[in-house]
């Protein structure tokens, strides 16, 4: 969990300074509109045309960093509510797994369930160990998955289905012994 916390610091620090790149970049652009409508007042020649063209190219570009920047801002927020409802997720399943314990007094060897993150935009789940197979499903990331065990070739199962998924696609988040 003080993983997920740092992620979201980071985040957060992270929208901070683009937040800051933004405004100084709109403060540049705005200048260079200002200093473009002066010089077009001041000369009529065929040089101040194409510095004005010159311009332009460079306001067009800005635009599009600037759209790059608010899409990046939107993806680590996106990122920041999905990794806050997983905390939310492991703390629900916890406080579950300790209430059926309880109700399971019986001392049973128990397999160990492993929790783990796709780490990848999509992920696919394969109904055989091998990525020839069929896809069954897709997950996204930041979904939990219950991984019963990993062969030795790197394919990992889903507990209670017949999904496979490759074991560098996910990440470990803990486990429950």
């Amino acid at each position: 969990m003080n993983e997920e916390k740092e992620k979201i610091n980071k985040n957060s620090s992270d929208i901070e300074g683009l937040t800051k790149d933004m405004k100084y970049l709109l403060q540049q652009n705005i200048k260079n509109k200002l200093i473009v409508k002066d010089d077009i007042l001041s000369s009529h020649n065929t040089n101040g045309e194409d510095e004005l063209s010159l311009l332009k190219a460079e306001n067009k570009r800005l635009k599009v960093y600037l759209k790059t920047l608010e899409n990046e801002k939107m993806k680590r927020i996106e990122n920041t509510k999905r990794i806050k409802t997983l905390e939310s997720k492991l703390v629900e399943t916890k406080t579950i797994q300790k209430k059926q314990e309880v109700k399971n007094s019986k001392v049973m060897k128990k397999a160990k369930t492993f929790y783990k993150v796709a780490f990848t935009k999509t992920v696919a789940l394969y109904k055989k160990p091998y990525s020839s197979s069929k896809i069954s499903r897709y997950v996204k990331y930041g979904d939990i998955l219950d991984i019963q065990k990993c062969t030795y070739f790197d394919w990992c199962k889903i507990r209670g289905k017949r999904e496979y998924i490759a074991k560098y696609k996910i990440k470990k988040i803990k486990e429950n012994k």
